[in-house]
């Protein structure tokens, strides 16, 4: 069998009359595959969006003016009980009057106008004269405002939109072929641009969706956020292991890729070689995951592959469906 060896030695003996043997030319070197542990990671993108289920929406039972308007500007803080605005209505002060009345007069009249109160959710507000204090039902901010000062409110409207910043959520993106890599409840290290402490969390939620355009699906965090150090459409990247397990590796540098196949290069007698298909795995930037073809303490020649590799094509050493471009 033709070897490479054999036209670099013949250079060597027309250069300098003292022969260099293939070993010294090429200073041979040979790797075993050994077993290690590892842990396999992968980083993705994402952005904080504030959690859709701690988000409610203030919604008027009744027609009425607005009076007077605490919570009178997007984005505003806002605690648990504190007033968003009071309003006047009609119909509130019809019952308040009714109430008066049949307090003295008659106990069914009475509890039959507090039941028209609890219709309108309001038996427990605070009262000003004919005017309700409506206050906020959570902590949070105000992520929309619909009204104004002196705004009328028809039944329905929805006035205010209120999120809390208890929790918040970390939208990452992966693409498809990674999906596989992907459960619930998996751990994750997130670092968010401009938060200095890295955050602990686990994959909520894999969204049933797949982003045509992208080429992605969306993977949800629950981030605690007690001291609202964390904003909505905060960027940042989230960082997940999986469980460390054995397994076989390889240098980078014994592994050659042709096409969409790889190769190692077996030493045999006398300096000849041979090309061997493996299925192969990049784990890190300079080593292969084994997943066939070799077992461990194989042994395979670990430098000068593209050598080898032009030798094993010139004497097509290597199957037919491998001589494609690589």
């Amino acid at each position: 069998m033709k070897k490479i060896f054999l036209t670099i030695i013949l250079i060597a003996i027309t250069l300098n009359s003292n022969p260099i043997d293939a070993k010294q030319l090429f200073n041979i070197e040979k790797v075993k595959v050994k077993k290690e542990s590892f842990k396999e990671s992968k980083e993705f993108y994402g952005i904080t969006k504030l959690n859709e289920s701690k988000t409610i929406d203030i919604v008027s039972r009744f027609d009425g003016y607005i009076t007077h308007l605490n919570a009178n500007k997007n984005y505003m803080n806002i605690k648990k009980g504190e007033s968003l605005y009071t309003i006047y209505s009609s119909d509130i002060a019809s019952i308040k009057a009714e109430i008066e009345i049949a307090k003295d007069l008659n106990k069914n009249l009475y509890d039959k106008a507090n039941s028209k109160l609890e219709n309108f959710d309001i038996k427990n507000a605070k009262f000003l004269n004919n005017e309700v204090v409506v206050s906020s039902p959570i902590s949070g901010i105000i992520t929309q405002k619909n009204v104004n000062i002196k705004s009328y409110v028809e039944k329905g409207k929805t006035l205010f939109q209120i999120s809390s910043l208890k929790d918040i959520w970390f939208i990452a993106s992966i693409y498809q072929e990674d999906l596989s890599f992907i459960k619930a409840n998996m751990n994750s290290i997130i670092k968010l641009d401009g938060v200095e402490d890295p955050i602990v969390a686990k994959v909520d939620f894999i969204y049933p969706v797949f982003n045509e355009e992208k080429k992605t699906v969306d993977i949800r965090f629950v981030i605690e956020n007690s001291q609202n150090k964390i904003l909505p459409s905060m960027f940042g990247k989230a960082k997940i292991e999986k469980d460390s397990k054995e397994i076989l590796v390889l240098p980078k540098s014994a592994v050659i890729k042709k096409s969409n196949s790889y190769y190692v290069f077996i030493p045999k007698e006398n300096g000849e070689f041979t090309p061997k298909k493996i299925e192969a795995k990049r784990v890190s930037g300079d080593k292969y995951e084994i997943l066939s073809g070799l077992d461990i303490d194989d042994e395979v020649i670990n430098n000068s592959l593209f050598l080898y590799d032009a030798d094993a094509m010139t004497n097509r050493l290597y199957d037919e469906t491998s001589d494609e471009e690589w």
